[in-house]
């Protein structure tokens, strides 16, 4: 309470309001990716992300878009999910895309009802730019190999030789194997790491059951 205290006086200083929602039972953190081109909304696949007890976000699920939705389809149907595709690229194709031309997200998420019924929050935020979930979809459909999954991470340490020795070890315990062009298993960073870094995009390709 003590952060969402502080982020709440940060924002009451630069703002002036603070909007306070519903507390829902989040089972699972998603996104559907768009993309919008000569006044036209295309669906440009899934992204399954997840965040820190404080909602920040930490990195993406590395999967074809096949795997997301038959993950998603644990809790809400296919139909519905195909439903609710259909029905944002009809609005974003009548609101957004005569104004903007890009790639953009729509966060979303799992959550479970009082009846203990599963359902989909269908719009937290809309981010019109390139985001984090559309980058893992490209790397994904671009760089690693067919039919394998890992995550996509953004790493911060505050002291720099941690995440350096970090940074070793899995270079070392996880090297990275590239079959063909495309990353096949193990632990690839996306930035240079120094004993002088804070920061950190890594990528490691492994089987991943649950997100």
């Amino acid at each position: 309470m003590e952060r969402l205290d502080h982020w709440a006086e940060g924002i009451l200083a630069k703002q002036g309001s603070v909007i306070a929602e519903q507390k829902y039972n989040k089972i699972l953190d998603f996104a559907m990716e768009f993309h919008c081109q000569e006044q036209q909304a295309t669906f440009s696949g899934y992204s399954l992300f997840y965040t820190d007890m404080y909602g920040t976000y930490k990195g993406n699920l590395l999967a074809s878009d096949s795997d997301i939705e038959k993950q998603l389809s644990n809790y809400v149907s296919p139909e519905i999910l195909q439903r609710l595709r259909q029905s944002l690229v009809e609005i974003l194709t009548t609101l957004i895309a005569p104004h903007y031309q890009g790639y953009m997200g729509i966060d979303m998420f799992v959550y479970q009802t009082e009846e203990k019924h599963y359902a989909i929050h269908p719009c937290v935020e809309i981010n019109l730019r390139m985001n984090m979930g559309m980058v893992a979809r490209l790397i994904y459909d671009l760089h690693v190999e067919e039919g394998k999954q890992g995550i996509y991470s953004v790493d911060y340490q505050k002291e720099a030789a941690e995440l350096y020795a970090d940074h070793r070890q899995r270079m070392e315990t996880q090297k990275g194997e590239i079959r063909n062009g495309k990353l096949s298993s193990g632990y690839f960073s996306l930035t240079p790491v120094t004993r002088k870094s804070h920061y950190r995009v890594r990528v490691e390709i492994k089987e991943m059951d649950i997100l």
